[in-house]
């Protein structure tokens, strides 16, 4: 008689649903690849650009395969052993993983015998609730505008990461953490500028720069803008106290560097006199 482990039984039970649901995410990332790859050849031109009109975001949005998934996996399995060391257990694990999410549980039985019969189970719920190539793109800051975005995208599908991709690398130049504008008599300004550096290889946007505070003392400009590859741009902020108190704020700049959080914030502060 061939001899095996309770445990290996189970986690062969329990893993092959999960490796499946890895898998299926790995399948997906290649069909939406190779769809934006035909895409690349209709919409590009003779000269290597966008053709005039086109809207790369939302032909992705709208045009683009939608992945959806929901099914249940039951597996089983009984066995003749010569002896069973647990009586009764149960497992349970999940997994999360764009775009797919399983979860499920196991159980076993067993009579302590001399010769026993051993019966395992496991089911699974695999569900991702429609996931779409634009939201995914969006989420890893990736969505194409242009070729090299979308050379970039196309790359990013195939390969299940970010190495080797054309970026942006945010970087905002102060000498402080706070922008310190010290003490202003009221109703008077003064401006402090600084720099946003991009330190990547692909053109920095910045999409929004703005303050929290909804009646704020401080004001910036532009209010958007982009930095070309290891390049800089300066951004010139107004300090305009009303009345002898102290003011602070946030700036936030919401920006399509991937390997930074999606907004980058720069602490303003400021006294009236």
């Amino acid at each position: 008689m061939s001899t095996t482990s309770l445990t290996s039984v189970l986690r062969e039970l329990f893993a092959a649903p999960l490796d499946a649901a890895t898998q299926a995410e790995a399948n997906y990332r290649q069909i939406w690849a190779a769809w934006l790859s035909d895409l690349k050849n209709l919409v590009v031109d003779e000269s290597g650009e966008v053709k005039s009109g086109v809207n790369l975001p939302e032909m992705i949005k709208t045009l683009s395969p939608t992945i959806a998934l929901d099914g249940k996996v039951d597996l089983a399995v009984t066995m003749r052993v010569a002896s069973v060391q647990e009586k009764s257990g149960t497992f349970q694990a999940g997994l999360s993983l764009a775009p797919i999410f399983a979860s499920g549980s196991f159980s076993s039985s067993a009579t302590q015998t001399e010769e026993s019969v051993l019966k395992a189970s496991t089911s699974f719920v695999l569900s991702n609730t429609n996931r779409d190539l634009s939201t995914f793109l969006d989420k890893n800051k990736l969505t194409p505008t242009d070729v090299k975005e979308l050379d970039n995208a196309i790359k990013f599908l195939k390969n299940g990461s970010a190495q080797g991709l054309d970026l942006p690398v945010i970087q905002v130049a102060l000498e402080d953490d706070t922008l310190d504008f010290g003490e202003v008599a009221a109703n008077e300004t003064k401006e402090h500028t600084f720099t946003i550096k991009n330190l990547g290889t692909a053109t920095l946007t910045i999409k929004t720069l703005a303050f929290a505070g909804s009646a704020s003392a401080f004001t910036v400009t532009p209010a958007s803008l982009s930095v070309d590859a290891d390049q800089s741009e300066s951004v010139t902020v107004t300090f305009a106290p009303t009345e002898a108190k102290s003011y602070s704020d946030k700036l936030t700049l919401t920006h399509n560097a991937p390997k930074a959080p999606a907004t980058t914030d720069v602490t303003v502060e400021g006294t009236g006199k």
